[in-house]
């Protein structure tokens, strides 16, 4: 389950194609690796500022290396227009840091997310049906629910999603938890981050755990029986509950 770092690079030469417009630093590093294409192919945009990225009209070699310069902030789109029946690959880090808010409400933190999340992404469409088939690694940092403690693991998922058009829906009926491959969209746009950011959430223990065997704390001083002996259980018991206690063995 370890991180292996970057995704291997998908063989199809069209996975590599993209358009930049609005990075002026990106267009001059990658200005020397892109030739034109002919028209067709998929997009991908960058929801902030319309930053386009065109799988039709630039080849770039290394694209990987472009999301270095998009911000963290920034989610990444599908055109839907332009996914065709060929099967495509889209390799990305998703940013994390909506995930860390997201996990921050309400006063209890389990997890928390040091670094964005590898995505590596293949999809094709077939009618109005758009099929996704995505693999996501990271690293995720959990706070022990017995010892409070942190501690840093790696997790890895792999999904699969049949995305259909809301319109197509038959009436009142509504999508619900048990239809984890199935999802709709409307509009002429997918938004990756909330179905990556949900894979990753389903990928997660319950319950976080730093070791099954973990001890957790006293309860009665507080220490981390991991770390050091306790002794509060050797204490002889309150006298006031002795008389209870007595009744309790004889029942």
């Amino acid at each position: 389950m370890a991180s292996s770092g970057a995704f291997p690079m998908p063989r199809s030469p069209m996975s590599n194609a993209h358009l930049l417009r609005g990075l002026s630093s990106a267009s001059a590093v990658f200005k020397h690796k892109a030739r034109p294409r002919s028209q067709g192919g998929n997009s991908v945009t960058a929801s902030d500022n319309g930053v386009l990225l065109s799988l039709a009209q630039l080849e770039v070699l290394g694209y990987q290396i472009l999301a270095r310069f998009l911000p963290s902030s920034r989610s990444v789109k599908l055109i839907i227009r332009d996914i065709e029946e060929d099967l495509r690959r889209l390799v990305y880090e998703e940013p994390t840091a909506p995930l860390n808010s997201r996990l921050a409400q309400g006063g209890v933190c389990d997890y928390q997310f040091p670094a964005n999340a590898n995505v590596r992404l293949d999809y094709y469409r077939s009618g109005t049906d758009i099929f996704l088939q995505g693999h996501i690694e990271g690293q995720v940092v959990g706070y022990c629910a017995r010892c409070l403690e942190p501690y840093p693991f790696d997790f890895a998922t792999d999904f699969s999603l049949v995305l259909v058009p809301k319109e197509d829906l038959p009436p009142r009926l509504e999508l619900t938890a048990d239809d984890l491959d199935l999802a709709y969209y409307e509009g002429e746009e997918i938004d990756l981050s909330p179905l990556v950011d949900e894979q990753i959430l389903l990928a997660l223990p319950t319950r976080p755990l730093c070791d099954e065997g973990c001890l957790g704390l006293c309860p009665h001083c507080g220490k981390n029986r991991n770390l050091e002996p306790c002794e509060c259980a050797q204490k002889q018991a309150d006298p006031r509950w002795e008389a209870l206690q007595r009744i309790k063995l004889n029942l």
